[in-house]
């Protein structure tokens, strides 16, 4: 008799059915706000362990998901949004939705443009309004990053065309150009007069002024050794400056702040 005791609390516990699950996660909704967020979570762990195949389960998964991403733990959330991802349904596409929203958090964009695409198949006019403007900020955070990276091969061969215009490397006379003496105090005081301010800025002006400095060093430097064609270097001095400034402001997350500020709509759509 003990022994078939002993079997019976071994076995697994019995999966809750439908009914019952959603009842538990009703009742986890209605106490989240009264108890402690630690509690709820645990909770949750559990009614998606106690329902792996019912609705409510994977609704508790995505809920942790939620709380995971919230409470800056994206890998965890993305591992419950894998589980609930395997739901059908309303859990399916709200698990791709989660799934695009981490790929989008990490800067995958190609990643999160296509769970965003296979979360609108069959979505409610409310979600698809979400999904087709978060698919749509997708592809142009992509185009803006190909954009960024011509900008900086634009800067790194404008760079390469000075130093080699100028023979650079066979030394002789490499004082800094008056140029680059000029621009040095500029941006000394442009950063310190952004120290303890915001952070994305200061880190633009960080990545900007070095990179300026050299660009007009090596410019200056080259129309020293070689005179002539003062047109073209002031052109491209100018070509590479501008895409350093997108380079950097694009590196800094700065480009929609700055399009708003210039009145420009930065929303997509």
């Amino acid at each position: 008799m003990i022994a078939l005791f002993a079997a019976l609390l071994a076995l697994p516990p019995l999966a809750l059915d439908d009914q019952q699950a959603a009842a538990r996660l009703a009742e986890l909704r209605a106490e989240f706000p009264h108890r402690d967020k630690a509690e709820s979570i645990a909770a949750l762990e559990r009614l998606a362990a106690d329902a792996p195949r019912a609705e409510a389960g994977g609704r508790a998964l995505l809920w942790l998901g939620d709380l995971a991403r919230q409470g800056g733990e994206p890998e965890r959330a993305l591992a419950f949004f894998d589980r609930a991802y395997a739901f059908g349904g309303e859990v399916h596409q709200l698990a791709a939705r989660g799934k695009g929203d981490s790929a989008m958090a990490a800067r995958h964009y190609d990643e999160a443009r296509r769970y965003y695409q296979e979360a609108l198949a069959g979505a409610s006019p409310v979600l698809a309004a979400e999904l087709t403007q978060k698919r749509e900020m997708a592809i142009r955070l992509a185009e803006r990053r190909v954009i960024a990276a011509l900008a900086w091969a634009l800067f790194a061969g404008v760079v390469a065309w000075f130093v080699w215009r100028g023979r650079l490397w066979r030394g002789g006379d490499l004082r800094p150009p008056v140029e680059a003496l000029y621009v040095l105090p500029i941006y000394a005081l442009l950063i310190v007069g952004c120290l303890g301010r915001d952070p994305g800025v200061l880190h633009a002006l960080v990545l900007c002024a070095p990179c300026s400095t050299l660009v007009i060093a090596a410019s200056g430097l080259a129309a020293r050794r070689r005179p002539g064609a003062r047109w073209l270097h002031a052109a491209l001095l100018v070509a590479a400056n501008l895409a350093l400034f997108y380079g950097a402001v694009h590196h800094a997350g700065l480009l929609d702040t700055l399009l708003m500020t210039v009145g420009i709509d930065a929303a997509p759509g």
